[in-house]
């Protein structure tokens, strides 16, 4: 009877933390690939579950691997889990890359940044822990179109226009559901979404909710004061590094639904415009779509790392002042 018991406890805190029935994220030991590592600028997929394959033999105490779910050509979308922590955690942070498929260089930016992390000495680390860090990634949310080098996914929709909030009403791709599912299932403290620009005028652009109706989507108030000072955050790590483009802040620049880091505040939504959330987050969390660089894969290794140095420094800056 009490080992029944001990597995029902055991079963519902499964439950609470991954969400319900298979939509959890499935641990993995390692990713299916036969690449052992990258051999050129930019990593392939299956280059990219090489690195995180190895992550974890390096630091198997403190990274762990899951598949989120499927894209719409059933390959694995991955999730690293990193603690830094002693068993309490205060503070949970979700970033991610790849949600376009043609945007390898925040891929690339967000692999650097957590082999960085993993490499921090032992006053960082120790700060990482005391404060009760988990820290989540997705390095591609788009699997197929990264494999083709095309914006959108294996059924020609755009990721980030798909997810529910918004005048659109088409039905959510596997790929948005399955992180739909892990923002409702983790209580996280901020999502930070990795793009590149599609211009040169929106390079180190942070993008705040709600970018729909251009910023005009009410908020609750204190929800808006966090927001913009996780925006502000951002814009002060990466022009520590003294970018040529000053990174700034803007919600005044797509009139467009289902963007994600829209649908993570959906909750936060006030007045009128609620009528827009068609599916309500269930742990809100102040959320922004960072525009790395413009063009969307700078080909020179110089460039390359000047974006990766410049993610690193954000991710950092939030997981130890947000």
């Amino acid at each position: 009877m009490k080992y029944m018991q001990i597995s029902v406890v055991v079963v519902l805190v499964a439950s609470l933390f991954f969400g319900c029935g298979k939509e959890r994220p499935e641990a993995v030991d390692r990713f299916e690939t036969d690449v052992t590592g990258a051999d050129r600028l930019y990593h392939t997929f299956d280059a990219v579950l090489a690195e995180l394959n190895q992550l974890k033999a390096d630091h198997p105490q403190q990274v762990h691997l899951f598949s989120l779910g499927q894209s719409v050509k059933k390959r694995p979308i991955p999730l690293v889990r990193m603690d830094f922590n002693n068993g309490t955690v205060s503070s949970r942070y979700l970033f991610v890359a790849g949600t376009h498929g043609d945007e390898a260089a925040g891929v690339e930016a967000l692999l650097y940044a957590m082999k960085a992390l993993l490499q921090m000495d032992e006053a960082a680390r120790n700060s990482m822990v005391k404060k009760g860090v988990e820290v989540y990634f997705v390095p591609v949310h788009n699997p197929d179109g990264f494999i083709i080098n095309e914006r959108e996914n294996g059924r020609g929709v755009d990721l980030n226009r798909n997810f529910p909030f918004g005048y659109e009403t088409q039905k959510m791709e596997p790929e948005t559901k399955a992180l739909v599912d892990l923002v409702n299932s983790v209580d996280f403290s901020a999502g930070i979404f990795f793009h590149s620009a599609n211009d040169e005028k929106y390079e180190n652009v942070v993008r705040v909710p709600f970018e729909l109706s251009r910023g005009k989507v009410a908020m609750q108030q204190e929800e808006q004061a966090r927001v913009w000072r996780l925006a502000h955050l951002i814009e002060a790590a990466g022009n520590k590094l003294n970018s040529p483009i000053k990174y700034r802040s803007s919600r005044e620049m797509v009139d467009a639904s289902g963007i994600a880091s829209d649908w993570c505040m959906s909750a936060f939504v006030a007045g009128a415009q609620k009528k827009l959330v068609r599916l309500t987050c269930r742990n809100p969390h102040p959320s922004v779509t960072v525009e790395l660089c413009y063009p969307k894969q700078p080909m020179k290794a110089e460039r390359l790392q000047q974006e990766k140095d410049e993610a690193f420094a954000i991710v950092w800056a939030i997981l130890n002042e947000f």
